[in-house]
């Protein structure tokens, strides 16, 4: 008779153990990365859309892109790859978010400070899209401007290519898209299932408005936006998803005012 020791078998029992452990850690710890990737590709997109004017079909007057896709630039809401264009207002610094920036206008009436206000502003692009399962950040400015009032600190990007040195690399937002998708809406009064919605839209719920409209097709009716991205990545030998969504109300205003 073959007698094992005791220990023998704690050790055993307790290594298996450590081992289903670690493992159970590293699959956590792995989708974990995965959940941390939607949320900050979300909050980069968060911070610059609420200070837009809002969405636009194409790109606006004057914006020009030579690394545009065959047919140019348009705005989408297909799946799972939508394409966002945002009519952006030109400022003195490249952080839409700090206090002292300025926006910046066009000369129309003179840059006296007392007429200034009443120009029209400069605007340019930002483009949201997806390629290669990389969702990127484009900035598309009109590459002859009129006359403005002060110096934009936004500058048009490209594509990353090798040996480019002119045209700063388009901003990577995340990696591994497997959504993106963009809804266009507008909050209304009542509440479901007896909204009050413009003709041809839907009632739709969202995140942070709770009642809205959704239309069918991507349209610069929409004063919100609702953002949705999931990502998928390997984790522990099989796929793993994880999709999230916000929100928001852009600035809204008539750019060509």
């Amino acid at each position: 008779m073959i007698v094992i020791p005791i220990s023998a078998i704690i050790m055993g029992t307790l290594y298996t153990f450590m081992v289903t452990l670690y493992m159970n850690n590293l699959k956590q710890v792995g989708r974990m990365d995965v959940v941390s990737e939607v949320n900050a590709g979300l909050n980069q997109m968060r911070e610059v859309i609420g200070t837009g004017y809002g969405p636009v079909m194409a790109l606006s007057d004057g914006v020009t892109d030579s690394s545009a896709p065959p047919g140019g630039w348009a705005a989408t809401n297909e799946e799972p790859y939508s394409t966002l264009i945002m009519a952006m207002p030109a400022t003195s610094t490249v952080n839409a978010l700090d206090p002292n920036r300025t926006i910046i206008r066009l000369a129309q009436n003179g840059c006296d400070v007392n007429t200034m206000t009443g120009n029209p502003p400069f605007v340019y692009n930002f483009v949201f899209f997806v390629k290669d399962e990389k969702l990127y950040r484009r900035t598309l400015t009109d590459t002859t401007p009129p006359d403005i009032c002060g110096t934009a600190a936004q500058v048009p990007t490209c594509p990353a290519s090798p040996g480019q040195t002119s045209c700063p690399k388009d901003r990577l937002i995340a990696e591994n898209v497997s959504r993106f998708e963009v809804r266009y809406q507008t909050p209304t009064t009542g509440y479901h299932p007896n909204m009050l919605c413009p003709v041809g839209t839907e009632p739709e719920s969202t995140e942070d408005y709770l009642q809205a409209c959704e239309y069918p097709d991507a349209t610069a009716d929409a004063t919100v936006l609702t953002i949705v991205l999931g990502i998928t990545r390997l984790v522990d030998g099989a796929d793993y998803t994880y999709s999230h969504r916000f929100s928001i109300k852009p600035l809204g205003g008539d750019v060509d005012d």
